[in-house]
Formats: C-alpha cells, structure tokens, sequence
C-alpha cells in the first residue's frame, strides 16, 4: 500500500455554505423511512443529510423554527425509534419566545404534521379549539376537516388565553401552529460531458416539476394546482385544499406540473415553495434551458 488509510468522501462540496460560519455541534442518525444524518449547527439551526449511497442521493437541508418575535433556537436532538409506526423519529429541545417569555419545549419533527410547534386533535364538531396555551399570543394557521370531509386552511388568528374561535364551517379534526414556508432551490444548471456553462446568460422555457402528494405549489411566485394557477386565495378566508384532478398530484399517484419560465439570469437556478401548511414532494425537475454568452 502506498497509504493505508480510509478516503473520507466530502458530503459537503455542493453545500459548503452551510458550514462557512458556523460548525456543527451535535448530530444523530434516522434509518427509516429515509436515510437521514441530522446535525445540529452552532446557531442553533437544524441541517440535515439525505443520504442513500446506492441511489447516489447525497441532498443537504436546512430547518430552522420561527415564533413571531424571530427566529427559535434548537438546543440538542436526538433519534427516537418509534415501535408503533415503525420508523426513526428526530426530536429536539427548542427555546421559544411565546407571549413575551422565553419557553423551552420537546418537540418532534412529524412528516405527518405540516406546522411548527402545532398540537392535532379531533372531536365534535365545533367552532372553538383549545388547549393552545403553548401558542399564547402567538399569530397561527389553522388546517381542519369537517363533517363533510373536505380539508381546509382556515384564516390566521391570535391565540387569546389558549384557543381560537369562530370556525366556519366548523370543524372535527384539526392541527394548529406556526406557519413556515419550505423553499427548494436547484443547483446551478450544467451539462456533463459539455462545455461548461458557468458564467453564461441563461434562460428557461418550459419546466416541468414531478411531485407526488401535492395539492398546490408556488413557482416564481405563482401558486399552481393541476392545470392552472390557484386563484381565490388569500390570507382572509377559508381556502378548500385542492384534492383529485384539481391537485397536482396525489398520495397514491404522481403528478407532472407544466410551468412557462421566462427571464434571463447568469445563475440558472429555478427556486419552489410551499407557502400553505400542505406538505409534498418533488422528484423531478425538468427544464428547456436557452444559453448566450
């Protein structure tokens, strides 16, 4: 051997701005349902691994958690095997400012679960909920179901005392907390085997997103749904989460969502969020790209 030594690969070559000014203090391993290697950065900011070797899938997120005085503080993590469903869950100790104070609570990162710091519950149908001391004076989104089924997101409100009140329809089921927007954005464009494009004016025509389990979804500061773009929105009234042919895409079937991409940039990166408490995947994006000089 001319050295016999293990060759560490860098996990962080295309996401090194993540450590640039900060250093990582603590992580934690989740095996299932995803390969998921969790750490915990030094301001107290969430940053997570995606890793699956065999796929060749080695994706960086950051997660930070917001009250409506700033942004919240992750304090430690851990990895908790859940025996009931089955799969790896990440909990952590947060400091929150709630009405004023500052709070400490645990908390766990539920992929069933679409705002931060929120509590479920479910009952007779009712216009009140309680039971939202932990959100006091704090500004919340609501998502619930009614007697007729139908999902809605309900208009924001402040917690008074500990619920929120005047419901319509009323409500069976419901989760309450803050609202968070989840925001993708690709790599800059390049073509392997090819003259490189760094440095060029690039544009996009058509995109063409792959999502599974996703009612709506923001591109370019539009909303979409299947086949069109979301209208009758706003903050102000009961919006009816999209289901069937008017989703993109549904839990059992994917969805391709077709999006006209106009402007000129060096950069080439397309940028998505999802702005409602609604949850969602893409797995694919693709795009006609224009290069000039």
């Amino acid at each position: 051997f001319i050295s016999d030594a293990y060759d560490a690969d860098d996990l962080t070559a295309f996401a090194d701005h993540l450590t640039w000014t900060y250093t990582l203090t603590d992580g934690a391993y989740a095996k299932s349902p995803d390969s998921l290697v969790c750490f915990l950065r030094s301001d107290g900011t969430l940053v997570v691994l995606t890793l699956a070797r065999k796929e060749k899938v080695v994706g960086w997120s950051r997660h930070s958690t917001a009250t409506g005085v700033g942004v919240s503080t992750i304090n430690s993590l851990c990895v908790v095997p859940n025996p009931v469903l089955k799969r790896d869950e990440v909990w952590i100790t947060v400091t929150r400012t709630i009405n004023g104070a500052a709070v400490r609570y645990v908390e766990v990162w539920d992929r069933d679960r679409f705002l931060d710091c929120s509590i479920k519950g479910s009952g007779g149908a009712t216009a009140t909920i309680t039971g939202l001391s932990h959100l006091a004076a704090e500004s919340v989104m609501i998502r619930a179901t009614g007697n007729d089924g139908i999902v809605r997101i309900y208009p924001a409100q402040t917690v008074t005392g500990d619920q929120v009140t005047g419901l319509s329809p009323t409500v069976t089921a419901w989760e309450v907390g803050i609202a968070f927007t989840a925001t993708g954005v690709t790599r800059r464009v390049e073509v392997p085997g090819q003259t490189t494009l760094q440095g060029k004016i690039k544009g996009f025509g058509e995109l063409v997103l792959r999502c599974l389990d996703m009612p709506v979804l923001n591109v370019g500061g539009i909303r979409y749904k299947a086949k069109g773009v979301v209208s009758g929105y706003t903050v102000g009234s009961v919006f009816v989460i999209p289901t069937g042919m008017a989703a993109i895409s549904t839990a059992t079937a994917d969805g391709d969502l077709v999006v006209p991409k106009t402007g000129y940039d060096r950069d080439g990166r397309v940028t998505f969020t999802q702005d409602l408490p609604l949850g969602g995947t893409v797995t694919m994006l693709e795009a006609e790209v224009l290069v000039g000089e």
